[in-house]
């Protein structure tokens, strides 16, 4: 993937540094998730804090492919994701340098937004899973933590290692965080297409709305789990205090059947008129 002659192969050409012009601080651990350790640190002859991604060895083929999937995004111009700096994946340990987002993981947040941060948070996120479908790339993991905050609490969405270039015949059927997966998925009878990106986005909406990290709070029986959601059809109950609006679009994203889910254009057009 990253030898295609394009483009974008010329952008991670260019994007590949030393290892030795990478200063992690190991003593600032910014995160830590399955397949990573992020840190934060900067490039040799370079002020700018960053945040130094580390990828554990077996996952090397989730980091080239995060490195291909972000290097598009920087060539098409991306609203509001994580912005890649360089790498290094000749040897271990694998890095990526990454945007500080100063702010955090919007996971964390939820408890501090007022009701014009959480409206343009929504926006900007719609704006940028909008971008990723209109270059067919599928997210396929979208939710709080996956969700940074810069300055002013801008998006900038992150960690695409499991995300992937929709092309026919070459569909996916793994990955994401099994509570946030659409119900076809937990079946097991569908794959990651863009309908299933705007299920997992109506869960992290709700997740702004009540200001709760993790929907479904308690379901740990992952069996359990799959026969309410995707047999039983049932779904996180709404706030009495949340807009109609914003209720009915939840409700129409998180919809069992993926053609009853609206594209990316129509949720940003909806998310936009409650500003």
């Amino acid at each position: 993937m990253l030898n295609r002659q394009s483009t974008t192969a010329i952008l991670i050409q260019n994007l590949k540094v030393n290892k030795e012009t990478i200063i992690p601080d190991y003593s600032e651990v910014l995160g830590e998730g399955f397949t990573a350790t992020v840190f934060k640190g900067r490039l040799a002859g370079n002020d700018q804090l960053l945040a130094i991604k580390e990828i554990k060895p077996e996952y090397l083929e989730q980091a080239v492919n995060e490195i291909y999937i972000m290097a598009r995004l920087i060539e098409t111009h991306a609203p509001h994701v994580i912005t890649l700096h360089g790498y290094s994946i000749t040897t271990e340990p694998y890095q990526l340098c990454l945007g500080l987002a100063e702010n955090g993981v919007l996971g964390q947040q939820l408890h501090r937004l007022d009701r014009p941060q959480q409206n343009q948070i929504m926006v900007e996120l719609s704006e940028a899973v909008g971008h990723l479908h209109s270059i067919n790339i599928i997210d396929t993991d979208i939710k709080p933590d996956n969700v940074l905050l810069g300055v002013n609490y801008t998006v900038k969405l992150a960690d695409f290692g499991c995300s992937y270039v929709l092309k026919k015949g070459q569909e996916k059927f793994y990955g994401g965080t099994p509570i946030f997966l659409a119900p076809e998925l937990l079946l097991e009878k569908g794959y990651f297409n863009q309908k299933t990106d705007v299920y997992s986005l109506s869960l992290t909406f709700w997740c702004i709305e009540h200001k709760d990290n993790e929907p479904y709070r308690g379901m740990k029986n992952m069996n359990v789990f799959t026969h309410k959601i995707a047999i039983k059809k049932e779904r996180e109950t709404i706030s009495p205090l949340c807009s109609p609006l914003l209720a009915e679009l939840i409700t129409r994203c998180w919809a069992d059947k993926p053609s009853d889910r609206p594209d990316m254009p129509e949720v940003l057009e909806t998310v936009k008129r409650m500003t």
